[in-house]
């Protein structure tokens, strides 16, 4: 079952938030630039105009070549668009990422209990926290799976956390998609096209990996898989 924001006073907040507000990721004007992005933003002062734009179409170039595209709807029109990427990579202390990760397994695991409630004792209606209907009139919510446990319990296999910033410069949620989160597929090639393009600077730092993507997966299918023997 996937989650949107459907809280109007919530939506509209959110509306709010897209117009007006802008985060400067890399430090603000009165109080310069941020530490943790000295080393990019030095290689980006030494290079010309020309050498930014050859940069920029280099990306556009890469991504259609692989294909790293999406589809956007105009009445009957299937329209293929490259999906963005801006040349300037989005530096999170390490500090600050600690603390989103860790909020994010809260997450994945709080949303794994409340599809494992919903399915079975319905603690969650049954004590007034959310009415019956605001869940079985959703599309997602499938009665047939009413008493129904997947195997180790996992529920969530995998998931699609969207973050914002707040006014106040801090991650917020936005949704959680427990679907099929095709936004991974992107992370995975941006970093390669990032490595090509800035291989001095990213050597210079202890970067967080994300190659080993596609293992974790499969270790997280085999872990669920009836006939598999993996246990925790």
């Amino acid at each position: 079952m996937t989650h949107k924001t459907t809280n109007q006073p919530l939506a509209t907040y959110f509306d709010k938030l897209k117009d007006r507000l802008h985060i400067d990721e890399a430090g603000q004007v009165d109080q310069g630039v941020a530490s943790h992005y000295d080393s990019l933003l030095a290689s980006f002062y030494q290079k010309s105009s020309n050498e930014l734009q050859s940069i920029s179409e280099f990306i556009e170039k890469t991504m259609l070549s692989l294909g790293i595209t999406f589809n956007t709807y105009s009445g009957d029109q299937e329209i293929e668009r490259i999906l963005p990427m801006d040349m300037v990579p989005r530096v999170i202390p390490n500090d600050e990422w600690k603390t989103v990760e860790a909020g994010l397994v809260q997450r994945m695991a709080a949303l794994n209990a409340f599809l494992s409630d919903v399915y079975s004792d319905q603690h969650i209606i049954k004590d007034g926290i959310i009415p019956r209907e605001d869940i079985e009139s959703r599309k997602g919510f499938h009665k047939v799976c009413m008493g129904f446990r997947p195997k180790n319990d996992i529920w969530c296999h995998i998931g699609g956390i969207d973050l914002i910033r707040d006014e106040h410069g801090k991650y917020v949620v936005l949704e959680d998609n427990l679907r099929c989160p095709s936004g991974v597929s992107y992370v995975l090639e941006n970093r390669e096209i990032s490595k090509r393009l800035f291989s001095q600077v990213m050597s210079q730092h202890s970067i967080a990996p994300v190659s080993q993507y596609s293992t974790v997966l499969r270790d997280v299918m085999e872990f669920v898989s009836p006939g598999s023997q993996k246990v925790s």
